[in-house]
């Protein structure tokens, strides 16, 4: 049987680690091989956003930066954006979606922001850290980087009359 690799390291640490179980699903037409549970249900969000016209569309995975051009020999040498956000202005915000967020995805926010510095990136985290615990401390660096971090937590509790985040299992 043939295993869909989704940019993981085969194995449990993966599981364990981040918790990640990815999703193969078709959102608004769109067929995607998502790599976790809160991308997708963003993607369903972002669906629900398009389909109000709050926004005009969103793509998957549709921008990868390559910082090696720059001279980078350390890690993050690219960076694969989650989202692309087409606002009603049709201005672009990239959109990154963290279960737990780490000193190394705010590398990659710094490098961006200083080599693409017309580009906007919005973080969605599932849960806000707690104040004074480590995952705040590194929350409040990505801020410098970060035009906002949205509560995914919190839109998807406001949201769940009116969008289906059930995730499917086939």
């Amino acid at each position: 049987m043939k295993q869909l690799m989704m940019g993981f390291e085969p194995g449990p640490q993966v599981q364990a680690d981040y918790n990640n179980n990815p999703i193969v699903a078709t959102v608004g037409g769109k067929y995607c091989e998502f790599r976790s549970e809160l991308e997708y249900r963003w993607a369903m969000y972002l669906q629900y956003q398009k389909e109000r016209g709050e926004i005009l569309d969103w793509e998957y995975e549709a921008t990868n930066y390559d910082f090696i051009e720059f001279g980078y020999t350390t890690i993050p040498k690219t960076y694969l954006a989650d989202f692309d956000v087409t606002q009603l202005d049709s201005t672009i915000i990239r959109q990154e979606c963290k279960g737990k967020l780490e000193a190394k995805d705010v590398a990659k926010f710094k490098r961006v922001q200083q080599h693409f510095p017309g580009d906007r990136i919005e973080l969605v985290l599932y849960r806000i850290p707690q104040s004074g615990s480590k995952g705040a401390a590194i929350r409040a660096n990505a801020l410098r980087f970060v035009e906002r971090i949205i509560n995914a937590e919190k839109v998807f509790q406001t949201t769940r009359n009116e969008v289906n985040y059930e995730v499917p299992w086939y």
